[in-house]
């Protein structure tokens, strides 16, 4: 990012200018982090990718948040892990390289080490980055699925998950575009979350994990 400094004289915040992802993906960081003062610098035809092999329900925001059912699971090491979320990722994942994306241009994230390491084989197998929401900061890739993976917020004790670096960090990582995994009634629980969501709800860029295969264009 390269920052456009105001006039000594005007007292503004200076505009922060970003290429890196698809203008619309920035409306999102912006309400939530940078108070409007981010600006894109990417034009929305270079960065297609996941709108021309995805009927994404709002067809201008390569952004969509599934809602995913299915309980999270504490491990002894007390890191959390998501069974169903986890399929539903590898799912993504498995239908994007079918398309013609390549392994390279895919990073999956991890809010969890217990989901990281659970995820780690397959992933491997299928020669994606995977990363944990911890160690992510300063990639970009072409396409990111993220998973939340806990289920059932106590809101007084969400600290972890809803730290908002951590949440500015893991939804500003991508260049064409964005799947979000999570519970949705959970995530609505805390406060920085509640906020991703309604900026999604408002978008239309929510749906049930039972309505994606519908949203892959045919082959």
């Amino acid at each position: 990012m390269s920052v456009l400094t105001a006039s000594a004289h005007v007292s503004i915040a200076p505009l922060v200018t970003t290429f890196r992802a698809h203008p619309s993906l920035n409306e999102l960081p912006n309400r939530l982090t940078y108070g409007g003062t981010l600006v894109s610098g990417a034009e929305a035809a270079e960065r297609r990718l996941l709108l021309d092999l995805f009927e994404f329900p709002n067809g201008s925001l390569p952004f969509l948040c599934v809602d995913v059912a299915g309980t999270s699971q504490r491990a002894v090491t007390k890191s959390h892990h998501n069974e169903v979320k986890a399929s539903v990722c590898l799912t993504i994942a498995t239908e994007l390289l079918g398309r013609g994306v390549r392994a390279d241009q895919i990073c999956i994230i991890s809010f969890y080490r217990e989901q990281f390491r659970r995820l780690a084989e397959p992933v491997r197998n299928l020669g994606i980055e995977l990363s944990t929401i911890d160690t992510v900061q300063g990639r970009e890739k072409d396409v990111v699925i993220l998973l939340t993976t806990k289920t059932g917020f106590d809101p007084e004790g969400a600290e972890f998950q809803d730290d908002q670096r951590r949440m500015n960090v893991a939804l500003t990582r991508s260049r064409h575009g964005q799947f979000v995994l999570g519970h949705v009634e959970s995530l609505r629980q805390v406060r920085h979350w509640n906020g991703v969501l309604e900026w999604a709800t408002e978008h239309d860029a929510v749906i049930p994990a039972s309505d994606l295969p519908r949203f892959f264009r045919p082959d």
